[in-house]
């Protein structure tokens, strides 16, 4: 059986909305109790993707596809769920630790001026990091 080069398994993100921390407490009651209200970007994410295979995700926006592949590179923390690189867990790593799987991984941003040279053909694009298993 082959080994996925990425897992992803009940993945979640939320992002609290409260400003403060003080905006988090409300009288309930004659009491006050802490209230924190949050969006949901990611809800259960399942994804499997196998060496050699291209995954593009395509949605809406604001319906969490820059979220997804943050969450993916460690640059924002999950709220639940696993994510695997050729069987090693990742999305518990620190900075320092994933480094080496950064270099193995490359995103492209929602704006193609920023992200893409205009002087390469997307195939140079794509064909220009190097791909260590």
């Amino acid at each position: 059986m082959v080994t996925p080069l990425i897992q992803i398994s009940g993945l979640e993100k939320a992002f609290s909305t409260n400003e403060s921390w003080l905006s988090q407490w409300r009288l309930h009651e004659g009491k006050f109790k802490r209230h924190k209200d949050s969006v949901h970007a990611l809800n259960g994410v399942n994804l499997t993707i196998n060496q050699g295979e291209t995954l593009c995700v395509v949605g809406e926006t604001g319906c969490g596809k820059s979220t997804l592949a943050r969450v993916i590179m460690g640059l924002t923390k999950p709220s639940a769920g696993e994510i695997h690189y050729l069987d090693q867990r990742i999305d518990q790593l620190n900075n320092r630790q994933r480094m080496f799987f950064r270099r193995r991984m490359q995103m492209v941003f929602q704006n193609p001026y920023a992200s893409l040279n205009p002087r390469m053909t997307v195939y140079q694009t794509l064909s220009e990091p190097h791909f260590f298993p």
